[in-house]
């Protein structure tokens, strides 16, 4: 229910309502007037307002001349109000300019901007429709498909351009409140992928022959390959976009875009991590990452090929390799932290000389006390992954400790000497 939902929005929409109403207000003047001129005009041509047909009788070529003359002369006509009302709008929407509309309010979002538009383009399409219906000469009203081409561009750019512009921004709407369904990602990833199939499906919508001209015949619903390389472009491009800003979340402080007045309980509820903490961001993003990779990626990609009757294969190998890279960085950033803490314990307290691997006796039943404080650095891991993303336990734990293996096997290949109780040790 869009119409209820920017009911209480700024001025941008309140110029995109005007330009609506513009556009209603042109074609609806136009579908007033044009029809009832051409009737007039073909009873004009047919000759049944001549006073005198029989005087005319007598020559027919010259009956056929005047009827050719009027032919020529009420097309003209017809011809010139079509052309005021494409010209009209085509200096509206800057049809004919390769800059930016003027006509876009500023701080108009995407999907605002996507909804206005299709609205729009909608409105010019029955009335370019109605308009066919009444049969005039083709090249009267080539003025209209002309229009209707250079608009649908145009429009197709517009959103493309606004939806790369959000895309980049997107990451500020990320509170890491949980998902309802998934405890272990964000609502983040269900909003992105509500808006990047919205942005999807309404530049499908303007592109779409089918949709324009009202034919719900396959073959004239598909769009042409132009259109195809520049909403793949921008769709993968918001990708690309999205993907960096979860990588901006994850080292930049945690501010909410709006201010929270609710209690600590409910944001512990809410959250059930704290955002501020750098730890929680990036296992919270990684599991984001592998919920991508696995389940949203595959389903946004078939959805578009789909639609657009194409092949993203290539690109969808190129988009697990960056996710792939991403996953990689964070994850090792992680374990950089938490590796080093273990790592000290170990190596100190191998070599920190309060243990004579020399003289000391075999075991009798106690480990060191740097072996529990090791181990109980990987309890405290094992607890903080659990709590967020139960899926990485393994994974993370299984690289500590082939890392704490490592350091285990340094430290003590630089220790000179072993009595055999050092080596039981």
């Amino acid at each position: 229910d869009y119409d209820s939902l920017i009911a209480g929005k700024d001025m941008d929409v309140q110029v995109w309502k005007a330009t609506l109403e513009v556009v209603k207000s042109l074609s609806d003047l136009l579908l007033r007037c044009l029809p009832d001129f051409w009737k007039l005009s073909k009873s004009f041509m047919e000759g049944k307002f001549q006073k005198s047909p029989a005087i005319l009788s007598a020559n027919r070529r010259r009956r056929q001349a005047m009827d050719l003359r009027k032919v020529e002369q009420c097309q003209n006509m017809a011809k010139g109000v079509i052309d005021l009302y494409a010209s009209l709008l085509s200096e509206f929407f800057s049809l004919s300019s390769s800059t930016t509309s003027s006509f876009v309010p500023l701080q108009s979002d995407s999907v605002t901007t996507c909804y206005f538009l299709t609205k729009i383009l909608n409105g010019m399409s029955e009335c370019v429709n109605d308009i066919h219906s009444i049969n005039m000469a083709s090249d009267v009203s080539y003025a209209l498909q002309a229009l209707m081409d250079q608009t649908r561009w145009k429009f197709v750019e517009i959103i493309c351009e606004a939806w790369n512009a959000d895309a980049k921004i997107f990451y500020l709407l990320e509170d890491w409140s949980l998902d309802q369904d998934n405890r272990e990602i964000t609502n983040f990833l269900r909003n992105f992928h509500i808006f990047h199939k919205y942005n999807s499906r309404s530049a499908y919508k303007i592109a779409s022959l089918g949709y324009v001209s009202g034919d719900d015949d396959n073959k004239s619903s598909r769009i042409s390959d132009a259109y195809l390389q520049k909403i793949k472009g921008a769709f993968l491009d918001s990708l690309y976009a999205y993907l960096d800003g979860l990588v901006h979340l994850v080292f930049s402080d945690y501010t909410p875009l709006e201010s929270c007045d609710k209690e600590p309980t409910e944001m512990i509820q809410k959250f059930r991590i704290d955002p501020k903490q750098i730890d929680s961001r990036i296992l919270l993003t990684i599991s984001n990452l592998v919920n991508l990779k696995q389940l949203m990626i595959p389903r946004i990609v078939s959805q578009f090929e789909t639609a657009y009757h194409c092949s993203l294969s290539d690109d969808t190998q190129t988009l697990n390799d960056v996710i792939n890279q991403l996953d990689g960085i964070l994850f090792e950033d992680y374990l950089k932290r938490r590796t080093q803490i273990i790592r000290n314990i170990v190596v100190n307290g191998i070599l920190s000389g309060n243990v004579d691997w020399y003289n000391i006796s075999k075991p009798t039943g106690e480990v060191h006390s740097f072996v529990y404080e090791a181990l109980l650095s990987l309890v405290i891991v094992h607890a903080q992954v659990n709590d967020v993303a139960k899926h990485l336990v393994n994974r993370t734990l299984t690289a500590l400790l082939e890392h704490m293996a490592r350091d285990c096997l340094e430290a003590f290949q630089k220790v000179e000497k072993f009595g055999m109780g050092g080596m039981l040790q």
